[in-house]
């Protein structure tokens, strides 16, 4: 069955890429130690990941499976992509939203130097070296040697050398008023976003995706939605992402059309 499954998302990539980009990042993935690049349809140049890690599989979800596809009625124009990684989900919503200013936050070292790297041709898509949470705080991780794609967070205010952001900072810092779509994969950290004391700020978002981690932070589910129980919206799910989309779109005030990068 594993064999099956490799064959069938090397046929979907070979769709997706073409045959050759497709070889090469399966056997990149597998055998390289070092950086390697693959060039992707509508992005300018190539994305660069990691050899022998999770990048490749992290690749395969979001360039191949497309499983951060949007189904919208309008062209998102303020976008966070919070748990961004290398910043593949960011170079996915800036090919299919090129106008989008994208805020990509990532906690991890290496991991922001991948993502500063992958985004450096754009001038839509800016790094924030961060995690969100709810509260602006000090964080660590609660493992250093959990996979790249799992790292997870935690409150350390003595020690803590990770800086924790908040939604309504984010929006704060950009003079936005609301977020079109607020992309979530933050390993199991939703519990905390959602569990907050104030969760107004879902009242000026348009599309919530968010990856729920229930295995890691139990209750991160029943969190979201008694966050989202006044929201009307319609629930959809896209592979391991639980999509909410507001039946009525939001728009900004014309104050808060400038942004402050």
């Amino acid at each position: 069955m594993r064999a099956f499954w490799r064959a069938f998302n090397f046929c979907r990539a070979v769709r997706r890429l073409g045959l050759y980009q497709a070889a090469r990042l399966s056997w990149c993935a597998a055998y390289s130690d070092e950086y390697y690049r693959i060039r992707v349809p509508g992005v300018p140049l190539p994305v660069v990941l990691r050899g022998k890690s999770t990048d490749a599989w992290v690749f395969s979800q979001v360039m191949v499976c497309e499983q951060y596809l949007l189904d919208l009625s309008f062209c998102p124009r303020r976008i966070v992509d919070a748990g961004a990684n290398i910043g593949l989900t960011s170079l996915h919503y800036h090919r299919a939203y090129p106008d989008a200013t994208i805020i990509a936050i990532e906690p991890d070292d290496d991991n922001f130097r991948m993502l500063s790297l992958n985004a450096a041709h754009t001038d839509t898509i800016h790094p924030v070296h961060a995690a969100l949470w709810s509260e602006e705080c000090r964080l660590r991780f609660a493992d250093p040697s959990d996979e790249k794609c799992a790292l997870r967070v935690c409150v350390d205010d003595q020690q803590g050398n990770i800086r924790g952001v908040t939604i309504r900072s984010v929006m704060q810092d950009n003079g936005w008023d609301m977020i079109d779509v607020l992309k979530l994969d933050v390993e199991g950290a939703e519990r905390e976003i959602f569990s907050s004391s104030s969760c107004d700020w879902l009242d000026r978002i348009n599309v919530v995706v968010v990856e729920l981690h229930e295995d890691v932070a139990p209750g991160c589910a029943k969190a979201l939605f008694e966050a989202a129980r006044g929201m009307d919206y319609v629930l959809k799910w896209r592979g391991e992402n639980l999509i909410l989309r507001r039946r009525v779109t939001l728009n900004s005030s014309p104050s808060a059309g400038h942004e402050s990068r």
